[in-house]
Order: C-alpha cells, then sequence, then structure tokens
C-alpha cells in the first residue's frame, strides 16, 4: 500500500483573482481625500491637476472639477450607472472622462472608476 502525501502549499500554476474582484484602490496619479455615503473627492495630478467631487445626496448627482461645476442630474428614481463629461486638461483642452458606478441595494459603492480615453485614472472596488 502506497501512502500519498498531501501538501498544503500554494499551487503555482492556479490563476489569480480577476481584478474586478480584488478589493481596493487603484490609480497612479489620483488620491482619495474624502469618502462617504453617495460622495468621493478625488485628487487629481498629472494630465489633470484638482479636486473631483462627486456627490449623490438630496436626489441630485453632481460632479465638481476644482469647485466647478462640470456635470448635474436629478436623481428621483435611479441613479446614472455610466457618466460622460469633459474634464480641463493641464495643456488647458477639454478631455472626455467616463465615470462608472455601481451601487448595492443600499447604494453604497461596489465600484467606483474613473477614465479618460481608454486609461483608468482612478478605480474603486468593493
Amino acid at each position: 500500500m502506497v501512502q500519498q502525501r498531501v501538501s498544503n502549499k500554494l499551487n503555482p500554476y492556479q490563476s489569480p483573482a480577476p481584478v474586478s474582484q480584488t478589493p481596493g484602490v487603484f490609480g497612479d496619479h489620483a488620491v482619495l481625500r474624502g469618502k462617504g455615503f453617495l460622495y468621493r473627492e478625488i485628487e487629481l495630478t498629472g494630465q489633470f491637476d484638482g479636486r473631483l467631487r462627486y456627490s449623490g445626496w438630496w436626489f441630485v448627482q453632481r460632479i465638481y472639477f476644482s469647485d466647478r461645476l462640470l456635470w448635474h442630474r436629478i436623481t428621483w428614481i435611479s441613479i446614472a450607472r455610466q457618466v460622460e463629461f469633459e474634464l480641463p486638461a493641464t495643456d488647458g483642452r477639454l478631455v472626455p472622462v467616463t465615470l462608472r458606478i455601481d451601487c448595492d441595494a443600499r447604494l453604497l459603492f461596489r465600484r467606483f472608476q474613473l477614465s479618460a480615453g481608454g486609461t483608468i485614472l482612478y478605480d474603486e472596488i468593493h
């Protein structure tokens, strides 16, 4: 009779967890400065220089950049999950930006992602 040895080591060939399932905050040129219920404040550097503020309070979604209102929408029925707007770059031109929001049933953010031109600027995953 042959005894088999069982190893508790991790399998080096096992696939890693998908990025979309890994919790954390990601962004090379973005720092989370404030957060709360339906609220995020992110400081951007590099291509964009300023603070982006998202607020979903009082049934109105608003996006500010350096205290200037860029986009807003009344949200009596549902929250906009994908928002497209233009953000002023450091060289003065306006760059199209997309904000993607994924919430659970309690309206807590599961994912908050900001991207410009296919490049992810900020990605928060819970």
